[in-house]
């Protein structure tokens, strides 16, 4: 900031010998004005109430209202976040092709971000984080490749989806990398489950056999993290398809683990359906935001904790409401918290028009993978928000040396841009259901329903299915609630 140029506009005019601010000349009544003007200028929507419309059409189920209210949103061409967001809209409407070419840019600009260096990041020390472009979480960014495969699966192009799911396996290599050592939740035992089916259902046996190898090893760091096992498909899924490659060291593992594994890979290897069931949302995050009034004789290294500014003031704690009492600044402090939004369904079924009926099991907990990631970087962001503090701080004194006035114009600018990050991909589901069965070739029309707790039923979705010979059909249904 060049405060010379302001300078120049506030002493270039008769300026009183003893310059006061604002709130030191017009008493208690000026200083909470000033306050109500840094509480107005520093609103701002979170990303949820940005979508508040499209969430609250979703759940209630109506699906081309909330395409609609997003629609009404104004394309923002270099905003990871929109691409996201508009990505998944267009997949739930069924429009597979605007919903690729949505991802594709989303995936595009998250590894422009990936590989640029941000010139902006120093700016966010005195502004916010939102002086930066969403970059997104690796959770988020790695879903890209499993909306993009289900679309290309709608469009009849399984070549397609393999490019995918290569994709999927390359970007959790790249971030399995880039954590090593540090601890995080990963949500890639569900993700290389996915890419094994898809490898699996194309007759690619050794990429198969890999990434359910590794989904089985991740489900293991997956239940010690949230107390959820892998899907009881997943070992004798592994066990078939290390034995077609004939590695036998593996073979060994599995029987040490569970004696009947190896009939169970047989009957399995006649599952030629998977149905997975999406419900709920992840969490979202919203801002915190502390505001202090300093009085004169307290500065930003005297108001370090919050029990010594208490002590300070202890019973005169409205001291500013005083006219003896001048206001010299106000500190304030922006961040984010999660906001996690209870599961309603509980277990999923699927239903054919024969009467059978089969149950679902816990594929990922995604909300519980966000609550995580964010956990693990939340201690980063503190650490950000009080340099961001001091930055401010520093611009503040600077100011307020040259000219009073301009100090406390700085230290409005200061509040105001005072702002948390609340940006998140929160369309996606919090959790993900799984199964496989066997059918029989032909179109089948599949029913999903989806309880709650109490065995309520919360929702019930129908479609049409195609089942051919020698190949596996994949197929998703969404429940909001």
């Amino acid at each position: 900031m060049r405060f010379s140029t302001v300078r120049g506009r506030v002493s270039g005019r008769h300026r009183p010998a003893h310059s006061s601010h604002p709130c030191g000349t017009c008493g208690p009544v000026g200083a909470l004005a000033v306050l109500l003007l840094f509480a107005a200028l520093s609103g701002c929507a979170s990303h949820n109430q940005e979508l508040v419309d499209v969430r609250t059409s979703l759940a209630a189920g109506d699906v081309p209202a909330a395409v609609a209210a997003f629609e009404k949103r104004k394309e923002k061409e270099s905003d990871l976040l929109y691409w996201l967001d508009r990505g998944y809209m267009m997949h739930l409407a069924g429009r597979w092709n605007e919903s690729n070419e949505a991802f594709e840019k989303a995936e595009k600009r998250a590894e422009d971000l990936y590989t640029k260096s941000l010139s902006r990041a120093a700016a966010s020390l005195v502004t916010s984080d939102l002086s930066l472009p969403y970059r997104g979480a690796a959770h988020e960014l790695q879903f890209i490749q499993y909306y993009r495969a289900l679309n290309y699966l709608a469009l009849g192009t399984p070549d397609d989806a393999l490019v995918e799911a290569r994709k999927a396996n390359e970007y959790l290599s790249r971030y399995a990398e880039e954590t090593q050592g540090q601890e995080h939740f990963r949500q890639d035992a569900f993700l290389q489950y996915f890419t094994g089916i898809l490898y699996e259902s194309r007759g690619e046996a050794n990429d198969a056999a890999i990434s359910l190898r590794d989904a089985w090893a991740r489900y293991g760091e997956y239940e010690a993290a949230f107390g959820e096992g892998a899907p009881p498909w997943l070992m004798s899924d592994y066990y078939a398809a290390a034995e077609h490659v004939g590695r036998q060291t593996d073979l060994e593992e599995l029987r040490a683990l569970d004696s009947t594994v190896a009939a169970r890979a047989g009957e399995g290897n006649t599952h030629n359906t998977v149905v997975y069931f999406e419900c709920g949302f992840v969490p979202y995050r919203e801002s915190v935001r502390i505001t202090l009034p300093i009085f004169d004789g307290n500065t930003l290294d005297q108001m370090a904790t919050a029990e010594k500014y208490v002590n300070a003031y202890g019973d005169d704690i409205y001291a500013y409401e005083k006219s003896n009492v001048k206001l010299d600044h106000v500190l304030s402090f922006a961040f984010p918290r999660l906001v996690e939004i209870p599961a309603q369904v509980v277990t999923c079924e699927l239903a054919l028009p024969s009467g059978e009926v089969f149950q679902a099991e816990p594929a990922i907990h995604l909300a519980a993978v966000a609550a995580a990631d964010f956990r693990r970087r939340m201690p980063e962001i503190l650490l950000k928000t009080v340099a961001r503090a001091l930055a401010k701080e520093a611009l503040r004194k600077a100011a307020k040396k040259e000219d009073e006035t301009f100090g406390w114009i700085v230290n409005t600018i200061n509040v105001a841009t005072e702002q948390a990050d609340t940006r998140s991909w929160i369309l996606l589901p919090g959790r993900i259901y799984m199964l496989k069965t066997e059918l029989p070739p032909g179109a089948h029309e599949l029913t999903a329903r989806f309880y709650g707790g109490e065995g309520e039923l919360l929702g019930e979705a129908r479609k049409t299915v195609q089942v051919t010979t020698g190949s596996t059909s994949v197929t998703t249904f969404r429940c909001f609630k």
